[in-house]
């Protein structure tokens, strides 16, 4: 006999902590399971004893299915209909399990008489046997008898309870014969799985042998479909999670682009703002340079109409000299033709006879019937009364190279020869 390695799905199950702890990994194994009967079945050989103990999982996860001490040929299918050619050969009809010995006594058996199933014996394990074989109903089991220990094997795995469940053997055993799975649905409703194992599950569980799969072959299908839909679901929710994971970083590629164009239009609206503001300061700085050197450009022209109206010509020109020449309209050239027409020197009470300038040309004295001499500056045209005449004075000249031009009397000494001719008119003394 070949030793199996590994421990028993019973012992497996037990160990897990609730009853969805690796559920996958279970179903995957109950899939095997159902494989194995598969096999059988198409071979004519139900097991009728069907529970998580009599199931051996290795530990590279393969599963094999023990203890098949109360295995049956089935009449018809498989074994039965190889050993019916063979008894037929040997002339004998006799109907045995496959755990009769090979090599017996009786030629052409697979094993001794004593090991033959008799019709009203109770046979298997009371928490997983369909109602049928609780009854007693032996020569009525078939697939459907392994297909229903299959129903609970799932149940097991699913809500971590056999299917019946009391305190003794005595009520398992009544709950099996009647087949109570009130409680057992009511736990496959509340564990969470899956609407598709709990379907299968209850269609496993079903009363009634012809309300059940067939075989294990077709079961073996659902569950196979179940997997690869699982498989597909995973797929797809794979494909759902890295189309979302994409979608979220193309988003936050996009929100940070947004975000960075915002900022970079901020920025562009900072400094727009910045430059309008410097544009509006220099502007106003202008206007207030503009409108300072217009007040500047007016003051200097009242200036040089009022000196020009009190006699100072030559102020008056001065301050039109200072006057921006950008600014110059009309009123500046007016004022220039009126100061630069003549200059009258107002101040002599009588008709002015002569006239002098200083050797630097800055000073002009003028001598006048009145009997008084006046210097002139002839920058600001004022004048000056020089001191010490006590009678009328007659003329004025050039004075001596040695004289002091600062004083007013160095400048009437009468001289042979005047320096320059000014024109002189009644009570005025007008030049250039």
């Amino acid at each position: 006999m070949k030793l199996v390695k590994g421990d028993t799905l019973s012992k497996l199950l037990s160990d897990r902590t609730e009853p969805t702890s690796e559920r996958g990994k279970f179903v995957g194994i109950f899939g095997q399971i159902c494989q194995t009967m598969a096999y059988a079945h198409s071979r004519g050989v139900i097991h009728r004893d069907l529970k998580p103990a009599n199931i051996m999982v290795g530990a590279f996860g393969e599963v094999q299915v023990m203890d098949w001490g109360l295995a049956k040929v089935l009449p018809a299918g498989g074994v039965a209909d190889e050993k019916k050619a063979r008894d037929k050969q040997l002339g004998q009809s006799i109907t045995q399990t496959l755990r009769s010995e090979i090599g017996s006594d009786a030629p052409g058996t697979f094993g001794t008489l004593g090991s033959q199933t008799q019709v009203g014996s109770v046979m298997s394990t009371p928490a997983y046997m369909p109602p049928e074989q609780a009854l007693g109903e032996i020569d009525q089991l078939d697939e459907r008898a392994d297909v229903f220990g299959l129903g609970a094997i799932l149940a097991e795995i699913l809500t971590g309870k056999p299917p019946y469940v009391a305190d003794g053997g005595t009520r398992i055993f009544r709950l099996a014969s009647r087949g109570k799975l009130d409680d057992c649905f009511v736990r496959l409703e509340a564990c969470g799985a899956d609407e598709d194992l709990m379907a299968l599950t209850k269609h496993c569980r079903e009363l009634e042998p012809r309300d059940r799969p067939r075989n294990a072959g077709e079961l073996a299908e659902r569950v196979s479909g179940y997997l690869e839909s699982v498989e597909s679901r995973l797929r797809a929710a794979e494909i759902d999670r890295a189309a979302h994971a994409a979608r979220a970083d193309a988003e936050a590629e996009k929100a940070a682009a947004e975000t960075k164009r915002a900022e970079a239009e901020a920025a562009r609206a900072r400094e727009e703002i910045k430059r309008r503001r410097t544009s509006l300061a220099l502007a106003a700085s202008v206007l207030l340079l503009a409108r300072s050197e217009q007040l500047v450009y007016a003051s200097k022209l009242m200036l040089a109409q009022n000196d020009f109206d009190a006699g100072n010509g030559g102020l008056a020109q001065f301050y039109l000299d200072e006057c921006q020449s950008s600014l110059r309209g009309w009123e500046y050239r007016y004022l220039r033709t009126r100061t630069q027409s003549k200059q009258t020197l107002v101040g002599h009470t009588d008709e002015v006879r002569s006239a002098a300038f200083s050797p630097d040309g800055k000073r002009v004295v003028t001598a006048s019937l009145d009997g008084t001499a006046k210097v002139w500056d002839t920058k600001r045209v004022r004048r000056s009364s020089p001191s010490g005449h006590r009678r009328n004075t007659y003329s004025a000249w050039r004075s001596a190279p040695t004289a002091n031009a600062s004083s007013p009397a160095a400048l009437v000494p009468a001289l042979r020869r005047p320096f320059g001719t000014p024109r002189v008119h009644p009570r005025t003394t007008s030049g250039r």
